[in-house]
């Protein structure tokens, strides 16, 4: 019954998020197990990843088969692992990106283009949220949820 309970908490929690929120990749996830960028790890990875866009794209709205159309795993910098009692390696880690777009929200699709299927990305739109992931989550990233979706930048162990 316990279980349940917490289970329909954890559905509302999920169903409840809303533009601004910002998610943390506090614990290993099916991407990877948790890391923290040392320094400036985690921008210079997001600004790695985000170089792909200088030259905007259109992108498909959803993911078809869950997987994100603009998924990337890119080695950026050393990060800090701490499997325990307070030991902590500073070892290789990977920045890993990618941008949901649920909606067409923001693709400044004239009104007679409906229904718009697309959203667009481009450097300056991959950045706009990562100095406030890192802001809120540190070195180890997490996911910004936007009006189109959701921006996720994370440190995963290489």
């Amino acid at each position: 019954m316990l279980f349940l309970f917490l289970l329909s908490l954890l559905l509302g929690v999920i169903c409840l998020a809303k533009e601004g929120d910002v998610h943390c990749h506090g614990s290993n996830s099916p991407h990877g197990k948790v890391c923290n960028f040392k320094d400036t790890g985690f921008i210079d990875g997001a600004r790695l990843y985000c170089s792909q866009y200088y030259m905007a794209r259109l992108v498909p709205v959803g993911t078809p088969r869950g997987v994100p159309y603009n998924y990337a795993k890119i080695r950026a910098g050393d990060a800090y692992r701490c499997p325990g009692f307070g030991r902590c390696d500073l070892k290789p880690a990977i920045f890993l990106g990618y941008i949901r777009f649920d909606l067409a929200y923001g693709n400044w699709a004239d009104p007679s283009d409906e229904p718009a299927n697309w959203n667009w990305l481009s450097y300056e739109r991959c950045m706009e949220y990562m100095g406030e992931i890192q802001q809120y989550c540190g070195g180890q990233g997490g996911a910004y949820e936007t009006g189109y979706g959701s921006v996720f930048g994370i440190c995963i162990q290489a």
